[in-house]
């Protein structure tokens, strides 16, 4: 079990690298800019300029939230079944394409 759990444990971390360059960087720099277009509009008044930074942050909250829920899913998989003798639970977990994830549309 040790040697499937680590791989699974590099899987996910090398897939969690991944998106965060991959993705949610750019969906973070993409809220900053939003954000600094808030603030710079003397026109806005707290609130707005405070609904205008929430609105500008609601692709990478969703994003982090999908992210965060899959790694849920992949955590509550019975590695255990790998000891136990069940391999294809370990199979399950260990292929690589088990373990890639597209965020959807948001």
């Amino acid at each position: 079990m040790d040697g499937a759990q680590a791989r699974v444990q590099k899987a996910v971390s090398t897939m969690v690298t991944n998106l965060d360059k991959d993705c949610l960087r750019k969906l973070q720099a993409d809220m900053y800019r939003c954000s600094t277009k808030c603030c710079e509009n003397s026109s806005y008044s707290l609130e707005e300029v405070q609904h205008c930074i929430d609105q500008c942050s609601n692709r990478v909250n969703k994003a982090q939230n999908y992210i965060q829920n899959e790694l849920q899913v992949y955590q509550s998989l019975p590695i255990k079944d790998c000891k136990e003798g069940d391999h294809t639970a370990c199979f399950v977990l260990v292929d690589d394409d088990s373990l890639k994830v597209s965020l959807p549309e948001i």
